[in-house]
C-alpha cells in the first residue's frame, strides 16, 4: 500500500471552558493559595543531635513562588468567562507531570528528600514558561514586542478583554531560562547542579516531544512543501500542497533521546559520572533540531536572506557547550553526587514522620 499526503484539518481547541467551570476552577485555585500561605504558620524546627533547633531553609521567597502559579490562574477564572482549552496546553501539563513523576521516582531511588524537588518543579516550571516567552519576544520579534506600544504584551496574556495566553514561545529561550534557574536553585539549596541537569534533561526531552505535539494540532511550525508520502496538508493554513511535518520529526526524535538517556541511566543504576547525560543531551537534541530546520519554514521574515536561521544559529552554541560538557565530564571535572559537600538545607524526613 502506497501512503498518499495526510490532509490535516484538526481542531486545536480540546475543550471549551464557560464562566460556571472557570469560577470552580478559581475558587479551588484560591484554596491552594491560601494553604501554600498558611505554610509557614504551621511548620517546625528540627533539633540536631545536640538538641539545638535547626531551622528550615524555607523563607518567603519560597512560599512566594509557590503561591504564585495557583494565584495567576485565579486570576485568570475570575478575569476570562470563556476559555479554550488547547491540545499544547494539555501537552505543556502531561509533560509536567510526567516529568515530576519520573523525577520523583529518581529522587526516591538515590535517597533524596522529596522537598527538593518540589521546589526544584517550581522554578522550572517558571524559568521554562518565562525564558520560552522573552525568547520568542527577543529573538523573534523584537520590532514588534520591544516598542512603546506592545511590551507590555510580552507578560499580559489577554487581548481585548479575552484570555489569548502566550502566542509565541521559543524553546532556546527555554533552555536559557532553565539554566539561569538552576544557577538561582544550586545558589540556594546547594545540591550539585550537574546532578540535577543530568536528570532533569531526560524529562525535558519528554516534554519537548508533547509541546511539538501541541504544535501539530496548532497546525503551526511545520516545513517546506514535499512530495514524499508521509506529507501533511495542513488545510486550516488555506496549504493545498504537502509539507514536512517538522513537529512531528521533532517529537518522535525527542521521544527517543528521552527514551534511550532514560536506558542509560537505569542501566548505570543512577550512577552516572555528573554532566555525562547532560552533555550528550545538548549535542542530540539541538543537532536534531538544527537538521530539521533545513527543511522547516521559518518563522520570521528576517530569516529569509540568512544562511543559517535563527533557530540554528541558537543551537549551536548548545552543541559546541555540549560536546565540551561531555568532554569534561569524561575526565571527572565535575564533583560527583547530588551533595558534594554535604546538604546545605534542613528539611524534615517525611518518610520517617510516616512511619512515626
Amino acid at each position: 500500500m502506497i501512503l498518499s499526503a495526510i490532509h490535516w484539518n484538526v481542531d486545536p481547541v480540546m475543550m471549551h471552558l464557560g464562566p460556571t467551570t472557570l469560577r470552580v476552577v478559581g475558587v479551588l485555585c484560591v484554596v491552594v493559595l491560601l494553604y501554600i500561605l498558611a505554610m509557614p504558620l504551621f511548620s517546625k524546627d528540627k533539633k540536631d543531635k545536640d538538641g539545638k533547633e535547626k531551622k528550615e531553609k524555607r523563607d518567603v521567597w519560597d512560599y512566594l513562588l509557590m503561591a504564585l502559579i495557583p494565584a495567576v490562574l485565579a486570576f485568570i477564572c475570575f478575569k476570562t468567562d470563556s476559555f479554550n482549552m488547547r491540545w499544547y496546553s494539555m501537552g505543556f501539563l502531561v509533560a509536567f507531570v510526567l516529568g515530576y513523576w519520573i523525577m520523583s521516582r529518581m529522587f526516591k531511588r538515590e535517597g533524596v528528600k522529596s522537598d527538593y524537588l518540589e521546589s526544584l518543579v517550581i522554578y522550572m516550571f517558571l524559568a521554562t514558561l518565562v525564558g520560552a516567552r522573552l525568547g520568542h519576544c527577543l529573538f523573534y520579534e523584537p520590532g514588534y514586542f520591544l516598542t512603546s506600544e506592545h511590551w507590555f504584551e510580552i507578560v499580559w496574556p489577554f487581548r481585548n478583554g479575552e484570555f489569548k495566553g502566550f502566542e509565541g514561545l521559543a524553546s532556546h529561550g527555554a533552555a536559557i531560562g532553565i539554566l539561569t534557574a538552576m544557577y538561582l536553585y544550586w545558589r540556594k539549596y546547594g545540591m550539585n547542579i550537574w546532578w540535577i541537569l543530568d536528570r532533569l534533561v531526560i524529562v525535558i526531552a519528554l516534554g519537548g516531544a508533547f509541546i511539538r505535539l501541541g504544535n501539530l494540532m496548532n497546525s503551526e511550525i511545520y516545513g517546506h512543501a514535499t512530495s514524499l508520502p508521509w506529507g501533511f496538508i495542513y488545510e486550516r493554513n488555506g496549504e493545498t500542497l504537502p509539507k514536512h511535518p517538522t513537529q512531528l520529526y521533532e517529537s518522535l526524535s525527542y521521544f527517543l533521546i528521552f527514551a534511550v538517556s532514560l536506558w542509560y541511566y537505569r542501566h548505570k543504576g543512577g550512577h552516572v559520572k555528573s554532566g555525562a547525560i547532560f552533555g550528550w543531551w545538548l549535542v542530540a537534541l539541538f543537532g536534531v533540531r538544527f537538521l530539521i530546520e533545513f527543511v522547516k519554514n521559518d518563522q520570521e521574515a528576517f530569516e529569509a536572506d540568512m544562511l543559517l536561521n535563527m533557530g540554528q544559529l541558537l543551537s549551536l552554541p548548545f552543541i559546541v557547550g555540549g560536546l565540551a560538557i561531555a568532554w569534561l565530564a569524561k575526565q571527572e571535572k565535575f564533583p560527583q553526587g547530588p551533595f558534594p559537600k554535604g546538604e546545605k538545607v534542613t528539611f524534615k524526613d517525611k518518610e520517617k514522620e510516616k512511619k512515626k
